[in-house]
């Protein structure tokens, strides 16, 4: 039987310590957080999914940065 080797909760806490404030902001986060809290939860999934070899804490941090700093600079329409 496999067993993830961290939780929900230290994965999410692990990725935001880890994401750049200039990506996202205390204040972008806490207008924002539930669709945070969704994305980091389908990222959390597939790294479950694949026994931690897939969206490992820093794949999760790069797509973020990617993902908002796209956003950041194009805006949404």
């Amino acid at each position: 039987m496999y067993i993830c080797p961290m939780n929900f909760e230290q994965y999410q806490m692990d990725v935001w310590n880890g994401l750049p404030n200039s990506v996202v902001s205390d204040e972008y986060y806490d207008k924002n957080s539930e669709l945070f809290q969704s994305i980091i939860y389908e990222f959390y999934r597939l790294y479950d999914k694949y026994d931690g070899r897939k969206y490992t804490v820093n794949e999760a941090i790069k797509s973020f940065e990617v993902i908002f700093s796209g956003i950041l600079k194009f805006g949404l329409r």
